[in-house]
């Protein structure tokens, strides 16, 4: 089995709490059976998804008081932390106006949307929830406040937000139902699916 030192740094994706996580399919680049673009991009399934929620999140956002960022936008709390979601929102006011704009964002997001795991750990053992769970939990104590997970394989979304108790549980939301974000926006996305013509990704 390839160790971390054998594994080249760009096809490492994401790091958290010190535990790198890397491109789906990093072991075919390194087999030679693929090349690594062929595992960076998205399907044509994940970026409609993300297109479209960026569209919709971002007519409802109050752009006077919160920034939203699309893509792949990059945080880095500290050297064992350093993430990407497919959007992020965060507030003006937590961004300083001199920050390096060519850098990752060193502050966490009010809001992270994710649209379906696409990465591997080193760990083989490493299942999707864990994942999901531990970048959603180090984002949230980093300041975060809700990451919502968009699946297309259960078609549904996942939530993560600490509750009174400052515990964090995960809530699943169907696609036909809704989640209103703590940014004064909500998510309706077989709404909006079918309103872009796209109700054919909506499984009966």
């Amino acid at each position: 089995m390839e160790t971390a030192l054998d594994i080249p740094t760009r096809l490492v994706k994401e790091v958290i709490n010190g535990k790198k996580y890397y491109y789906k399919g990093y072991r075919s680049v390194l087999r030679g059976e693929k090349q690594f673009e062929a595992i960076r991009g998205s399907s044509e399934l994940r970026s409609t998804l993300a297109a479209i929620l960026a569209a919709y999140l971002g007519n409802q956002l109050n752009r006077t008081v919160y920034t939203m960022a699309i893509g792949t936008p990059g945080v880095c709390l500290d050297e064992r932390n350093n993430f990407v979601s497919n959007i992020v929102i965060h507030r003006k006011a937590d961004l300083t106006p001199d920050r390096d704009r060519t850098k990752y964002f060193s502050v966490a997001p009010l809001v992270a949307v994710e649209v379906d795991v696409r990465i591997e750990a080193e760990d083989e053992g490493s299942d999707d929830f864990s994942y999901m769970f531990g970048k959603s939990t180090r984002m949230i104590e980093g300041g975060t406040v809700a990451v919502v997970w968009v699946l297309s394989r259960i078609q549904s979304l996942v939530v993560f937000a600490p509750g009174t108790d400052g515990s964090i549980q995960p809530k699943v939301i169907p696609w036909t139902g809704s989640y209103d974000l703590p940014v004064g926006i909500h998510i309706r996305l077989a709404e909006w699916l079918e309103a872009e013509g796209e109700s054919a990704l909506l499984r009966p």
